[in-house]
């Protein structure tokens, strides 16, 4: 063999060698590529499912019921351009809970097809009623029983006011509220009978 023809075969066999440590090369990267989608693939799959692990346990311990004693609050605006809420607003709605928790313990709802909802008294749950106008004397209060308070009261709307015998008188946005002797059980309306002209404390009303 000529030294042109070992020259030659020396020249395909190291380019046979770089042929190979190149597509060794492509493969390794190609390798490599694939382990990092698998592993990318993997944390997605584990993000996805603690996400909708996440969704599943708030759906379970959202509470969609409406009570029946919803007391009404005052809504505003207060987002700021972030659609978040502005610290002004953050401050009203945990005074706005506090308030609800406060008045949540005196009054109470009941409702009925014809009278929607109105307020009861949380202890008993009588019907409270306010008279439109006028006020209700000794003869009145014969029938008329003045929702009172041992101490002085101030909770948005619902306000004690002291009343001519001296007791602190629940009032509804001023208006003194009252139950009726004849009213026996929780959701009973009798007072609506009476010639004295009351009428319901119905939520939401004021």
């Amino acid at each position: 063999m000529s030294e042109t023809q070992i020259n030659n075969n020396e020249g395909q066999a190291e380019s046979s060698n770089t042929n190979l440590d190149d597509a060794n090369e492509v493969l390794i990267k190609e390798k490599r590529v694939y382990n990092y989608k698998k592993i990318f693939s993997i944390i997605l799959v584990g993000v996805l499912l603690l996400v909708a692990s996440l969704l599943v346990v708030g759906l379970l311990m959202k509470d969609d019921s409406v009570p029946e004693e919803i007391v009404p609050l005052m809504s505003f605006e207060g987002l700021n351009e972030t659609g978040h809420l502005t610290s002004e607003r953050q401050e009203q709605e945990i005074y706005n809970q506090e308030l609800y928790q406060e008045i949540h313990l005196v009054l109470t709802g009941k409702s009925s097809e014809e009278l929607g909802r109105f307020y009861a008294q949380r202890a008993t749950g009588l019907t409270l009623y306010f008279l439109e106008q006028g006020d209700c004397g000794l003869a009145c209060q014969q029938e008329w029983v003045p929702f009172t308070n041992d101490t002085e009261v101030s909770l948005g709307k619902l306000k004690t006011i002291q009343n001519t015998e001296g007791s602190y008188q629940y009032s509804w946005d001023n208006r003194l509220l009252y139950l009726f002797s004849g009213d026996e059980k929780p959701g009973d309306v009798n007072g609506l009978d009476s010639e004295y002209g009351f009428s319901v404390l119905k939520i939401e009303q004021f």
